[in-house]
């Protein structure tokens, strides 16, 4: 079970459960990210995952290791981000 501000994460249709690894929790980014109130869609031709609201565009791009985060049209960070061995939007 997955509870955001006391709340049930509803996960019917995600493909793998929640997991440990290495001491983290995995979760189905997707289901997480629309509970938040955020949009979530993949880009193939970016190999990325992009998660976005009215404010900030989240890039993670898996092939590459690399996450950009957006604001008003402007990078505001960019950085490396841990390879989990698997990424499921």
């Amino acid at each position: 079970m997955v509870m955001l501000n006391g709340k049930n994460v509803d996960l019917s249709g995600v493909s793998v459960a929640p997991y440990e690894e290495n001491g983290n929790v995995m979760l189905p980014l997707r289901k997480v990210a629309e509970a938040m109130g955020y949009t979530a869609s993949w880009i193939p031709e970016e190999n990325c995952a992009r998660i976005e609201n009215e404010k900030y565009i989240l890039n993670i791009f898996i092939s590459s290791d690399n996450y950009s985060l957006e604001s008003n049209g402007f990078i505001r960070y960019c950085g490396w981000c841990r390879k989990s061995g698997g990424f499921s939007l």
